[in-house]
């Protein structure tokens, strides 16, 4: 089917019934509710929530298998967190949250990394353009920024106008997937410990005297 057909298809008016007026416990009631309480009212907003992405137990296993085995990662506390946020997006088949979570990791590790390393940019290219890509480009030009790791950033930034933007909204779930567990796959190779030990020493060294101060 043609991407104009995707796109009118995406434009189809539905009408949704939401109504969770039942879920209203006090603290208490929730506390001690049983764990087969709990469980059916997931399940039922699971229902609720469905998507043409949801996939089946087993196919959470499947997302599973595909993740990371092992790693050893020196990571941001923020960015720790959305990292593992990002996995159990995977997992679930939310494939649109995980790229667009990996993007804002990426801003964020350039945000880092323009501050960190600003007196080593040329006086007059010390103001961080609003292009998250421009940036990336400006350090990869002198040399803060290795060819392979600018390369993985941009294409991880990149995703999110692939998939998102609404000139170029798409119907292919295959590549959706691949392109979430890519995101994923390349902020680990970033963020491996010894790529950011040899590489990376001052941008550290800037997230320690950060977080003291």
């Amino acid at each position: 089917m043609e991407q104009s057909d995707w796109r009118k298809r995406y434009h189809v008016l539905w009408y949704l019934t939401y109504d969770d007026s039942k879920i209203d416990f006090s603290d208490d009631e929730i506390e001690k509710m049983s764990e087969n309480m709990i469980g059916l009212l997931l399940d039922a907003f699971g229902h609720l929530t469905h998507t043409e992405n949801t996939v089946t137990d087993s196919g959470k296993i499947y997302n599973l298998r595909d993740l990371p085995k092992q790693a050893n990662l020196l990571v941001p506390l923020w960015v720790m967190d959305r990292l593992k946020e990002s996995m159990r997006l995977f997992v679930d088949g939310m494939y649109f949250a995980v790229i667009m979570l990996c993007g804002s990791i990426v801003e964020f590790v350039e945000d880092g990394l323009f501050n960190a390393y600003i007196d080593k940019l040329p006086a007059n290219e010390r103001i961080a353009s609003k292009s998250v890509i421009a940036n990336l480009n400006k350090m990869n030009k002198h040399c803060i920024l290795s060819d392979a790791d600018c390369k993985l950033l941009r294409e991880v930034r990149g995703f999110r106008d692939t998939h998102t933007h609404l000139k170029v909204l798409r119907e292919d779930p295959v590549k959706l997937r691949s392109d979430a567990l890519t995101s994923i796959l390349h902020l680990f190779d970033f963020f491996d410990e010894k790529n950011m030990t040899s590489k990376y020493g001052e941008y550290l060294s800037y997230l320690f005297e950060y977080s003291r101060s």
